[in-house]
């Protein structure tokens, strides 16, 4: 059985302007898809552009440990008592700038001397041993003894003031 389905003029004003409304709703869809692909393109090449200048600074920063990393040249083994005796003058003419490894607080850095550094690793170096973990011993040394001369100082100074009292 084939069904007639009669549609009179009312109807089809209906269907065609539901079909117009459902239109104009598609190509809004559409227009609102269109600039969110935009957008997101726009994003996702904002986003490469950072990651490119991270990547870039990243890299900077690695290369820049890495030279930090390469054991200073050396002009030692020192070769002459006059070379060891210019090195001591320059030690003992204030020796208290010296005790301070990294050179903070308006002290000379032991660190900056790049030789002497070079020769006392050469002179303590062990098997699994780097320059890097020299420069922490000697870090750590200078700090030990730092720590025992003002521990050995404030001794002193509480058994004065006890025996004045």
């Amino acid at each position: 059985m084939d069904r007639v389905f009669k549609i009179d003029e009312e109807d089809e004003k209906s269907c065609c302007s539901h079909a117009q409304e459902t239109m104009l709703k598609l190509e809004k869809v559409e227009e609102r898809l269109s600039n969110l692909e935009k957008t997101m393109e726009r994003k996702m090449e904002e986003m490469k552009n950072k990651i490119l200048n991270t990547n870039s600074k990243i890299i900077a920063l690695m290369e820049q440990q890495r030279r930090s990393m390469i054991t200073p040249k050396s002009e030692f083994p020192i070769y002459t008592t006059d070379r060891l005796a210019e090195i001591n003058d320059l030690i003992s003419e204030s020796p208290n700038n010296y005790m301070n490894y990294a050179g903070s607080i308006d002290k000379v850095a032991l660190e900056k001397y790049e030789s002497l550094n070079k020769a006392l690793y050469e002179a303590t170096k062990r098997e699994g041993h780097n320059f890097i973990d020299y420069r922490r011993e000697v870090r750590d040394a200078f700090h030990k003894a730092k720590n025992r001369c003002y521990k050995a100082s404030a001794k002193e100074k509480k058994i004065k003031n006890v025996d004045s009292i």
